[in-house]
C-alpha cells in the first residue's frame, strides 16, 4: 500500500467539489478528524449542523378572545447553510385558561405562515396545541398543562426565518396563563411556576 503524506488538499478549481470515487471508502485512522473552519462547512446527511433555543422562565398572562397573538420569549431566528437541509422545530409550552368554559390553543408559525396544525374542518380552529380548563373538587386553579410538539420543516431556502409560537383563546375573552396557574397564590405547594421553550436544529439534507 503506498502513501502519500500531504498537509493539504484542494479542489481543480476554485468553488469545485472533491470528490470520493462511488463504492470508495474515505478512512481516517484513530485520533484523526476532519475540521472544517465554518459552521456547517462539515456534515454528513442527517447530521445536526446548528441549534437555537430560546427559553421563557418568566410568566405572562393576556386576553387573546378568537384571535391569535404572538408569546414574548418563544421565538427564534435560524438562516439555514443550504435550501436543502430541514429544521427540526421542538416545543415545549405550559400554559392554561382561566375559566370552566374556556380553552387555550397554541400554534407553530414559520415567518407568517402557520405549520404544524390540522387539517381545516370545517369552522374547528386549526391549532398546534389546546388545553381545556379543568376542575378536580374545585382544584381546576391549580393546573398547569404542559403541550410539547416536534415537526421537521423543509423550508427550501437560505434566508433568515423566524420560529415562534402563538397562543389563542376562545370568543369568552379567555385568558391565557404561560408558566403559572390561573391562581398563581404564593403557597408552597399548590401554585407552580414552569418555564416554556423552542428549539430549532439545522438537519443537513
Amino acid at each position: 500500500m503506498s502513501i502519500i503524506n500531504v498537509n493539504e488538499i484542494g479542489p481543480i478549481s476554485l468553488g469545485s467539489t472533491v470528490t470520493v470515487t462511488a463504492g470508495s471508502t474515505l478512512r481516517l485512522p484513530t485520533g484523526s478528524k476532519v475540521v472544517g473552519t465554518d459552521i456547517g462547512s462539515v456534515y454528513a446527511p442527517g447530521s445536526v449542523i446548528q441549534v437555537v433555543q430560546s427559553v421563557k422562565a418568566d410568566t405572562y398572562a393576556t386576553s387573546f378572545g378568537a384571535v391569535w397573538g404572538d408569546l414574548p420569549g418563544l421565538s427564534v431566528n435560524i438562516t439555514p447553510r443550504s435550501s436543502s437541509n430541514k429544521i427540526l422545530v421542538l416545543l415545549d409550552v405550559k400554559f392554561i385558561g382561566d375559566t370552566d368554559t374556556s380553552v387555550s390553543r397554541i400554534r407553530l408559525v414559520r415567518n407568517s405562515t402557520e405549520i404544524y396544525i390540522g387539517d381545516a374542518a370545517g369552522s374547528r380552529p386549526r391549532s398546534s396545541g389546546a388545553q381545556n380548563y379543568t376542575t378536580s373538587g374545585g382544584s381546576g386553579g391549580f393546573n398547569v398543562l404542559a403541550s410539547g410538539g416536534i415537526y421537521l420543516d423543509s423550508p427550501a431556502t437560505t434566508s433568515t426565518l423566524t420560529y415562534k409560537v402563538q397562543g389563542g383563546g376562545d370568543s369568552n375573552s379567555t385568558i391565557f396563563y404561560l408558566n403559572r396557574t390561573e391562581g398563581d397564590r404564593d403557597t408552597s405547594y399548590y401554585d407552580t411556576r414552569t418555564a416554556s421553550s423552542i428549539t430549532v436544529m439545522e438537519i443537513s439534507g
